[in-house]
């Protein structure tokens, strides 16, 4: 859609007749400047005059792209959860709007401080403190690592996480001040019809002109949001993209690690926990050599 006036957008419709008519009225005449401003007053009888004042409407077309963009903000939100509780998996930390974990609060790294600390039930086997040691490592690897996919999956989305928080705290407020200044100029204009003398007519008319102004501006301002939304989608796409890529690595990565001190923890388990690999599977996992109990 071209960018137009937001008086443009509008259609009046009377609760009386509901027919309609344009935004231009011929009660809009030349004004003195010397009006004085009353908002105050004016938006108390706003609530005062409902169902007398005659009252406008957004253009359907208009309408249309609002509730499209408020469609997919809803979306686009329940789309910002599903990836952050992928990359962070405790929703307590989510909750304070952050997807990285302090250091020292991941799982692994209470397991890894767990197993050190029974190290000393054990100080007289060395191997066994040692094994204790590889595992204990292998969870201050993987908190290290998660933790940086994390940080990196965080930042993948920043422009979808900015959409639908900071983005959406000023759609939501400037579409409010539009409403607001809707109802302002209905009134304004159902005082002017009301008007008796010539220099009321110049006051209210003048104010009339005024409130049009007013509404036309933050028409603009709702209109540029949905203007913008089609390229803020083809950027947000991108970013799930590449949250997905990231999400890949950051596994590939962790078998990597998990594979490495599985080879040097299997060294080290007791030959009884242990059995021979099977002949039809080339590669197997540490839990594929241990004897079922």
């Amino acid at each position: 859609m071209d960018s137009e006036s937001g008086s443009e957008r509008l259609r009046h419709t009377s609760p009386t007749t509901g027919t309609t008519t344009g935004t231009q009225t011929k009660d809009s005449l030349q004004v003195s400047e010397k009006r004085k401003k009353k908002r105050s007053n004016l938006f108390l009888r706003v609530g005062e005059h409902f169902g007398v004042v005659e009252q406008t409407h957004l253009a359907p077309e208009f309408k249309n792209e609002i509730a499209h963009y408020d469609k997919y903000y809803q979306l686009a939100d329940l789309l910002v959860d599903g990836i952050e509780i992928v990359f962070q998996h405790n929703p307590r930390m989510l909750q304070n709007n952050c997807i990285e974990c302090p250091v020292k609060q991941d799982p692994h790294e209470d397991a890894a401080r767990a197993a050190r600390n029974i190290m000393h039930v054990y100080s007289k086997e060395a191997v066994s403190v040692k094994l204790l040691g590889i595992i204990s490592d292998c969870f201050k690897q993987l908190a290290m690592m998660i933790r940086e996919s994390q940080m990196r999956g965080r930042r993948s989305i920043r422009k979808l996480r900015r959409f639908v928080s900071k983005d959406q705290e000023r759609y939501v407020e400037e579409k409010n001040k539009m409403d607001l200044a809707l109802d302002i100029m209905d009134s304004a204009r159902h005082d002017l019809k009301q008007t008796k003398t010539k220099d009321e007519v110049e006051e209210k008319g003048h104010y009339y002109e005024q409130c049009v102004h007013e509404f036309d501006v933050q028409a603009a301002k709702v209109d540029e949001f949905c203007q913008t939304l089609h390229s803020a989608k083809k950027m947000h796409y991108r970013e799930v993209i590449e949250a997905f890529d990231l999400l890949g690595k950051c596994h590939r990565s962790l078998v990597v690690c998990l594979d490495q001190h599985l080879a040097l923890a299997l060294q080290l388990v007791p030959p009884e926990f242990v059995q021979k690999p099977s002949s039809n599977k080339a590669k197997q996992s540490m839990g594929s050599f241990l004897k079922k109990k």
